[in-house]
This record gives structure tokens, sequence and C-alpha cells, in this order.
């Protein structure tokens, strides 16, 4: 089956916390008979960022 989506997005940040969504709407699709038809699609997610002070990588200068 092909399927075109095209969709939106938004991130939002606080501090180190991120949040996401996505929505995705079928844009074109190629119809099969006794097969399945695409819908609409929504992605969320949040993702914690740690803090960079505590993984800095340290080069060994001479």
């Amino acid at each position: 089956m092909n399927v075109l989506y095209s969709g939106a997005g938004v991130d939002v940040f606080y501090k180190n916390i991120q949040w996401n969504c996505v929505v995705q709407v079928k844009t074109a699709e190629e119809r099969m008979p006794g097969k399945m038809q695409s819908a609409l699609k929504i992605t969320t997610g949040i993702v914690y960022n740690f803090s960079q002070e505590d993984f800095v990588i340290k080069s060994k200068t001479k």
C-alpha cells in the first residue's frame, strides 16, 4: 500500500522537558480492494534533556 501523508507539529520546551505533538492527514492513497484504509495519525512524546554540565567531554591539552 502506498500512502502520502501531510502534517503539522509543535514542540514545547520548559526547562529540561520537551513535549511534542504531530498530526498527519492522508493526502493520497493507493486504494486496494479488500484492504484497510489509512486514517488520521497523531503522534505525541515527552523528552527529558539532561544537564550538559554533567556530561562534558574534557580534552587533554598540554
